[in-house]
């Protein structure tokens, strides 16, 4: 097993007889080794441009919030002459509060679970790199929120821990919420309680 000695830089390329190892988390295990085998290790990489091209669906363009490279925040991304050097890390941040990505893929390999649990993620340029993004908006919902005294309670989009509150007045309001969060809190202030909450139906 070859790897580099920082997880931060990893290695350029790795041969086994000349044929390109595969990367597991930027460690090569190298299987059936035999006397005489030559295993070359390129720790360092070339100093050439490759070329980076974004392909996004029309709806989804603006999931993509920010994109740096090496720590530096670049606007031209989606240039089509956008290049990077060889072995830059590419750090790719989405918009999750207002699209949903449906599809993202690294030269055609599925990479859309790499957002999972994070809205951004880094890839080391190598090589000529594509990124197929499919993403669409949210639909946003309307509703009608009505307090006989706004003085008595707080209205929060989402949570009420998340601490972003409506701007509303004494009677009626209205607001809107997304489906990627399509709820409210409605929270009595300190003093106050809720005589009666109803919302349409019950």
């Amino acid at each position: 097993t070859v790897k580099p000695a920082s997880y931060e830089t990893p290695l350029y390329k790795v041969t086994h007889n000349s044929v390109a190892a595969e990367a597991d988390w930027g460690s090569y295990t190298l299987k059936n080794v035999a006397d005489g085998d030559v295993i070359d290790i390129q720790a360092n990489y070339p100093d050439i441009d490759c070329a980076v091209k974004f392909n996004i669906n029309a709806e989804g363009v603006g999931v993509i919030s920010g994109v740096m490279v090496n720590g530096n925040e670049v606007t031209n991304y989606m240039d089509d002459n956008f290049t990077v050097k060889c072995g830059s890390n590419i750090s790719i941040t989405r918009n999750s509060e207002d699209y949903k990505m449906e599809s993202f893929k690294v030269n055609g390999e599925d990479k859309t679970d790499d957002f999972y649990y994070s809205d951004s993620h880094d890839y080391f340029v190598t090589d000529a790199t594509t990124f197929d993004i499919t993403a669409k908006k949210y639909t946003t919902f309307k509703a009608t929120v009505d307090i006989d005294d706004v003085s008595h309670a707080t209205v929060y989009k989402g949570y009420s821990y998340d601490d972003n509150a409506f701007d509303m007045k004494s009677g009626k309001n209205e607001i809107e919420v997304s489906e990627h969060q399509p709820l409210i809190s409605l929270v009595a202030k300190d003093g106050y309680y809720f005589t009666s909450v109803n919302d349409g139906t019950t």
